[in-house]
């Protein structure tokens, strides 16, 4: 509907750890997004800012989330819902940005191997050297070549999860055993090292040492919930981001309505 690129991939960002963009988005699925714009004199649109409110309805209209961006108690912005509590969880859905899921978690015939064996991951096909991005907080283990996986990443995180990156291209700058990474950053690039087929990227995630199919995990949030002055003044930026949301005939109208109340009150 017009929005620029960037906008769109924002909004995708939003909701990263709750939906699955692979399967989860069917046709008549609703989105809303009012995000800040630079016009120059000629009123052309010259750049786009962040995006303010994303709110998604999706699975055919089965679920909804709406969040609101504001800068926590750490200064960091983030998206947060209408109660405060904070949409981040543990691990995102996905650790890369316009993939195809090629192959999912079970049970299938090995493509270059001819045998039926386990897959304990699933695989997103993507050009080569598409970004990766770390799936949560933690340190990574290895970032090394590791026999059919190829070029390899594997991430510690917390409550007992670690997540494995395969087949990549190669690493981001300064990526080695120890270094902490945090959510989102670019830890490696879409390759076919090792016993691939064509690029793509082999993600697992492993709970207490047994892999689990990503696509399908609950994560809870991180816990992070607005309080006290900093829940205050969110409340105020939402009540300024919900006017903007309104109809324009609708805003007219409560500030006609206010402005007749402080004429009363005067």
């Amino acid at each position: 509907v017009g929005a620029p690129d960037e906008v769109i991939a924002n909004l995708a960002d939003a909701f990263s750890y709750d939906v699955d963009f692979q399967r989860e988005i069917f046709g008549g699925d609703e989105f809303e997004a009012i995000f800040e714009v630079k016009y120059d004199d000629e009123g052309e649109l010259v750049s786009t800012g962040d995006i303010l409110y994303a709110r998604l309805n999706w699975r055919g209209r089965s679920r909804e989330k709406g969040y609101y961006r504001f800068p926590g108690d750490d200064g960091r912005p983030d998206f947060y819902d209408a109660t405060g509590q904070s949409a981040k969880r543990l691990l995102m859905k996905t650790p890369i940005d316009g993939a195809r899921l090629s192959s999912g978690f079970g049970t299938r015939k090995h493509p270059i191997l001819g045998y039926r064996r386990a897959h304990k991951g699933v695989d997103f096909a993507a050009p080569r050297g598409t970004p990766i991005k770390a799936a949560g907080d933690g340190v990574i283990v290895r970032a090394n070549r590791y026999g059919s996986f190829g070029n390899y990443v594997k991430i510690r995180h917390a409550n007992g999860y670690e997540t494995a990156y395969a087949h990549l291209n190669g690493f981001a700058r300064g990526m080695r055993a120890g270094k902490r990474v945090r959510q989102g950053d670019i830890i490696a690039y879409v390759g076919t090292t090792g016993r691939s087929t064509g690029p793509h990227l082999h993600y697992e995630v492993h709970l207490r040492g047994t892999a689990v199919n990503p696509q399908r995990l609950k994560i809870d949030t991180t816990g992070k919930t607005l309080e006290g002055s900093a829940l205050a003044a969110f409340k105020e930026e939402k009540a300024r981001i919900d006017a903007m949301r309104m109809p324009e005939e609708t805003r007219e109208a409560l500030y006609a309505r206010d402005e007749r109340a402080a004429q009363g009150a005067l």
